[in-house]
């Protein structure tokens, strides 16, 4: 096999601008479980979607073998679900018997496992280059001892059997490939190619990898350049894997998060000491393939007892892994901004929503709460897109869970300078009533 080729190299894009990002638990208590009325024994990587208003939810499942032999479990498959919004609270419809038909050309022996989607926008410019939007799965083929990045696509995504394998190895030079988040060009962030970022840095060894491709076509050309690696002394020394697809910030920047682990973490799962935790970067606008900045500890680490699962009825001890990112449909509304990153990173704030894998067994969910000292002009708003700017008040009664909170200075090429804002391991593990207060537009 030929080696593959770099990228190019490009000059090295710097910024200004200070970001900060935190983590806060939607609930205590998981959305989505066996226990709350799934058919499957462990509910657990989940993947994202919109269309119509509606939030659709792709979950990887899997049952035992033998309900009495821990650990040891059948193939994992993919289900389709819904989740809904009421008063600040999330909720998820329980996963049945019913699992996703994604037109395989073969059926993986060990089945097929962390989804991830992204919307590919249609185009009906001027130029020669025309097609129709879709929603495109990157999905892990897993034949036990190999696994594929393959990828489906459909044009109605809460469709079960409306998904069609569009490639069964998106990446045909590699051994052994997984977790793809791609990154679409449009005529909105008039990006020059499509981006995927896989990996879980084993292959490619030790960090994410990166292929292009050309807009608007099925493929990608596969290089051998990472957009970023492990760290040693770090969260994430042990092992990263890629999360949900970067998303657009008010900045022009995208955020991306990912799954970092690290060793030291006794558990009753034989041979298993490692901890998985939230990190997250900051890419480039201009060219998404440059770091600016990444979180020097995790956003978000097991905490809450079925995220650290140290039983034999969770899969995995010690994970919390997102594979899920949106805009959150309530803006900011259900988040003191102020609490968690500081009055003057009130105007600039956005959140979103995720989905988490806790323990391999359960699904939770989270809010993602990004601001920056950008210089942005804001178009007036009204009291239904943000609560930061509303002079009336809203109580909102919610139970969180609040995790770290990091500011981090963009500069490249150097490393990442960081302060912490709050305890990484701070818990708030009481009803708590959080008034968040906003400007009505004159």
């Amino acid at each position: 096999m030929p080696p593959l080729p770099t990228l190019p190299t490009s000059a090295p894009i710097t910024s200004s601008i200070t970001y900060k990002v935190a983590a806060q638990r939607v609930s205590n208590q998981p959305i989505l479980s066996k226990d709350m009325g799934s058919f499957w024994d462990f509910n657990y990587n989940a993947a994202l979607f919109q269309k119509d208003n509606e939030i659709g939810m792709i979950v990887q499942v899997q049952n035992l073998k033998d309900e009495n032999i821990p650990y040891e479990v059948g193939p994992s498959y993919l289900t389709l679900t819904n989740i809904t919004f009421k008063n600040g609270q999330v909720y998820a419809t329980p996963t049945t018997n019913k699992t996703m038909n994604l037109l395989l050309h073969t059926s993986p022996a060990c089945g097929i496992k962390d989804p991830r989607i992204a919307f590919m926008e249609g185009s009906n410019s001027s130029s020669n280059l025309r097609y129709d939007a879709s929603y495109n799965l990157f999905f892990t083929s897993n034949e036990c001892q190999k696994t594929t990045l393959s990828a489906a696509s459909t044009f109605k995504p809460f469709d079960s059997n409306g998904w069609s394998e569009i490639e069964s190895n998106v990446l045909p030079l590699r051994s052994s490939s997984k977790s793809g988040a791609p990154l679409y060009a449009s005529d909105e962030n008039k990006l020059k190619h499509d981006y995927l970022f896989w990996g879980d840095s084993i292959s490619p060894p030790g960090g994410i990898g990166i292929a292009l491709g050309q807009r608007g076509h099925v493929g990608f050309e596969d290089f051998d350049s990472y957009l970023f690696k492990t760290r040693e002394d770090y969260f994430d020394s042990e092992r990263i894997e890629a999360g949900p697809s970067p998303l657009k910030l008010n900045t022009g920047d995208y955020l991306f998060l990912y799954n970092g682990a690290r060793k030291g973490f006794h558990s009753v799962k034989p041979n298993w000491s490692m901890q998985f935790n939230l990190g997250y970067t900051i890419l480039a606008g201009s060219d998404p393939t440059q770091v600016l900045d990444r979180s020097e500890y995790p956003l978000m680490t097991p905490t809450l007892d079925w995220e650290i699962g140290n039983s034999p009825k969770y899969l995995t001890p010690n994970v919390v892994f997102i594979g899920g990112l949106i805009p959150d449909p309530n803006g900011c509304q259900y988040v003191n901004v102020t609490d968690l990153l500081g009055s003057e990173y009130i105007d600039n704030a956005e959140c979103f929503f995720g989905v988490y894998n806790a323990a391999d067994s359960h699904l939770g969910a989270v809010r993602i709460v990004v601001s920056s000292d950008a210089n942005i002009t804001h178009p007036s708003t009204t009291l239904a897109s943000t609560t930061t700017t509303a002079k009336t008040p809203i109580i909102v009664s919610t139970s969180t869970v609040r995790e770290s909170s990091v500011s981090i200075t963009s500069t490249t090429p150097p490393p990442p300078t960081t302060t912490t804002t709050s305890d990484a391991n701070t818990k708030v593990l009481s009803f708590i009533v959080v008034v968040i207060v906003g400007i009505l537009s004159i």
